[in-house]
């Protein structure tokens, strides 16, 4: 098995990392994976806001059949 974080090779069954101290634990593999989720999600809403804000500036300034 290897370190999620640094890649140092590891013994079966171990939780923490000797080279780095990651916690390998299973409950903080779901928490990163949760965090990732969440920062993905507001990303993605950041991006369709900015996008929104863009193209209703966009239509202000050349309204459409004017």
């Amino acid at each position: 098995m290897r370190c999620t974080q640094c890649g140092y090779m590891l013994e079966d069954g171990e939780s923490t990392c000797p080279r780095c101290r990651a916690d390998l634990s299973p409950a903080a593999c779901k928490r990163r994976v949760l965090i990732t989720l969440a920062l993905v999600i507001i990303a993605i809403t950041v991006a369709a806001l900015c996008t929104y804000y863009v193209l209703s500036w966009h239509e202000l300034q050349h309204p459409m059949g004017a």
